[in-house]
C-alpha cells in the first residue's frame, strides 16, 4: 500500500554476466553446505572425454609401432633364410608336416642318430625300375621260381587256407655276371610292392653297434610296409661265418650285424611278417651256417652259366635294340655266336654285342655284320687293349713261332671229328687264339681214365698230333705264311688248305 507521499519506484531486474565458478570453489561450497561429507571432489565432466583420448592414443601409436616390428622382421628374415640354409644345413624352425613315412624313420637308437639309420634305397609299390623279367633270359626256371614266390606273398591270405605260407628267404649265388642283380631288379619292377635294396657293405662302419642299428631300421621299415621285399646284394660282405680270421678290422662290429640279420629273420618275436628276404652273393662257401638255415633262407638257388638256348635267348634280348641287315641274319648270326661262347655269362655276351655295335659306328657301317661279331669276339676273350697292336713289336723270330704254333691248332682241329671254328690274331695279349664251335655244351669227364692211364694217354696224345702234324706239314707251313703275312686267316681257308694238302705218310707210328 502505498500512502500519498510515497514516491512510485520502479523495479528493475539487471542481468550480469559472470564467469563459471572455478572448480577449486565448488569444492569449498560443498564443504560448507555439507560439513558430514569428507573427501568429496567434484570433478569437471567436460575434461574426462580429452584425458581417455590422449591414453587410447598413446596406446594405438604403440601397438602400430609393434606392427611395423614385426613386419619389419619377418621381411629380413625371408630375405635371410636362404643365406641360413646354405651356411647352416639343419632345419630352422620349419613347422613338422605330416608326410608319408620315409625310409629309416621308424624307431632308431637316439644315441647313433643319423648313423643308425639303415642306407638301403627304397622304391615304393607305384614305382618301377625300368627292368622286367622279359630282360632277363636264359634261365627259365629262376625266373618262374622268383614269380611263384612272389604270387605267394601278394596273396598270403589264400595260400594260408591251403597251410602254405610265404618262405621268408632266398639266396641267389654264382659266378659273377649271371644276372643275379638283374633279377632283383626285375622282381622290384614287376613285383607291385615296397622294395628296400641295400649292399652287405653298407651296414658295417667304424662305429660300434652301427651294423645292428642299421639292420634293425631295415627290417622295421620293411615291415611297416609290409608285404614287402628286402634285397641284400653282396650279402656275404656281413654274413660271412663268425669267429672267422679278422682281416682289416671290424669283426666284431660285423658279427653284431649278422648277430641281429638273423634275429630279424627268424627271432623269438618274429612271426608272419610279411618280408621276403632276398641275398646274393657269389661265395656262397664262406656264409655262416646259421644264416643258410632252413627258415632263414628257405630257397637256395644257384644262377650258373647258361646253356647253348639260354645264351641264345640272352643274344636276342640284347640284340632287341641292335640294327642288323635282315632278321633271317640276326636269327643266323645270333645262333652262330651263341655256339662260340661256351662259358660265357649274360654280361660277356652283353658286352660282345656292344663291342660290336661300337665298332660298326667306327667302321661307319649302317648293319652289324659277322666280321665285327668275330672281331668284338676276339676282344672280349682276348682282353683287348686299345692301341696294343701298334705299340707292341714283336721279334721275328717270336711272330714265326706263334704263326707255327697257330698253324699247328689249325690242322689239329681240322684232323679231329670236333666241328671246329678257329681264327686267329698274333697282336693279342696271349700271343694267339683259337676258338671252337662244339656240339655239346659239356666237356666229359675224364678224370678217371687220365688218373688210371696217365702216362699211357698223354704218349699217344703226344705221339699222335705228332704224327697228324708231320703228315700236314705242308697245311701248317701254308697256313704260317699266311699268318705271317696278314696276321690272320679265316676258317674257309684253313680247311680249303687243310684238304688240299699233300699228306706225307709216316712209318713207325
Amino acid at each position: 500500500m502505498e500512502g500519498p507521499g510515497d514516491s512510485k519506484k520502479g523495479i528493475v531486474f539487471r542481468r550480469h554476466v559472470v564467469d563459471r565458478m572455478p572448480i577449486d570453489s565448488w569444492n569449498d561450497v560443498w564443504k560448507k553446505l555439507h560439513q558430514q561429507l569428507i573427501n568429496v571432489d567434484v570433478l569437471n565432466v567436460s575434461a574426462v572425454p580429452a584425458e581417455v583420448y590422449s591414453t587410447v592414443a598413446a596406446a594405438v601409436i604403440w601397438f602400430m609401432r609393434l606392427a611395423l616390428s614385426i613386419a619389419l622382421y619377418l621381411w629380413i628374415d625371408s630375405k635371410m633364410r636362404p643365406i641360413y640354409d646354405k651356411l647352416i644345413p639343419c632345419d630352422l624352425g620349419k613347422p613338422p608336416q605330416k608326410k608319408r613315412q620315409r625310409l629309416g624313420s621308424s624307431r632308431k637308437d637316439p644315441a647313433l642318430g643319423s648313423l643308425g639309420k639303415s642306407r638301403a634305397k627304397f622304391i615304393s609299390a607305384e614305382e618301377t625300375t625300368g627292368v622286367t623279367f622279359n630282360d632277363f633270359a636264359g634261365q627259365e626256371y629262376i625266373k618262374g621260381e622268383l614269380k611263384e614266390i612272389v604270387h605267394i606273398l601278394k596273396n598270403e591270405e589264400e595260400f594260408k587256407k591251403r597251410g602254405i605260407y610265404c618262405p621268408k628267404g632266398v639266396l641267389l649265388h654264382g659266378p659273377p655276371g649271371t644276372g643275379k642283380t638283374i633279377l632283383a631288379r626285375a622282381i622290384a619292377g614287376e613285383a607291385g610292392l615296397p622294395f628296400f635294396a641295400a649292399n652287405g657293405t653298407e651296414f658295417v662302419e667304424m662305429f660300434v653297434s652301427v651294423a645292428a642299428s642299421r639292420v634293425k631300421d631295415l627290417f622295421a621299415s620293411a615291415r611297416s610296409y609290409a608285404p614287402s621285399i628286402i634285397f641284400i646284394d653282396e650279402i656275404d660282405a656281413i654274413g660271412t661265418k663268425c669267429g672267422g680270421p679278422d682281416i682289416g678290422g671290424g669283426g666284431a662290429e660285423r658279427e653284431q650285424g649278422l648277430l641281429q640279420m638273423l634275429t630279424e629273420m627268424d627271432g623269438f618275436k618274429v612271426s608272419t611278417s610279411q618280408v621276403l628276404v632276398i641275398g646274393a652273393t657269389n661265395r656262397l662257401d664262406i656264409l655262416d651256417p646259421a644264416l643258410l638255415r632252413k627258415g632263414r633262407f628257405d630257397k637256395i638257388i644257384r644262377v650258373g652259366l647258361p646253356s647253348e638256348f639260354g645264351r641264345l635267348a640272352i643274344l636276342k634280348v640284347h640284340a632287341r635294340n641292335k640294327h642288323f641287315r635282315s632278321e633271317e641274319e640276326k636269327e643266323t648270326l645270333m645262333r652262330e655266336l651263341s655256339e662260340l661262347t661256351e662259358d660265357f655269362t649274360g654280361t660277356e655276351l652283353q658286352n660282345i654285342l656292344n663291342e660290336a655295335g661300337i665298332l660298326t659306328a667306327r667302321k661307319d657301317l649302317d648293319y652289324i655284320g659277322q666280321k665285327e661279331l668275330l672281331e668284338a669276339l676276339k676282344r672280349q676273350k682276348g682282353t683287348f687293349e686299345t692301341g696294343q697292336e701298334d705299340n707292341r713289336e714283336l721279334p721275328e723270330e717270336l711272330k714265326l713261332r706263334l704263326a707255327y704254333r697257330e698253324a699247328a691248332v689249325a690242322v689239329l682241329a681240322c684232323y679231329f671229328p670236333d666241328p671246329y671254328h678257329p681264327f686267329t690274331e698274333t697282336g693279342m695279349t696271349a700271343f694267339g687264339k683259337a676258338y671252337y664251335r662244339s656240339d655239346r655244351d659239356f666237356v666229359p669227364n675224364l678224370a678217371a681214365k687220365l688218373e688210371a692211364l696217365r702216362d699211357e694217354y698223354m704218349r699217344f696224345a703226344v705221339e699222335k698230333c705228332s704224327t697228324v702234324l708231320r703228315e700236314y706239314c705242308s697245311a701248317v707251313e701254308t697256313i704260317a705264311d699266311i699268318l705271317l703275312e696278314n696276321g690272320e686267316i679265316k676258317a674257309e681257308e684253313i680247311w680249303d688248305i687243310y684238304k688240299m694238302a699233300t699228306r706225307i705218310p709216316q712209318v713207325g707210328f
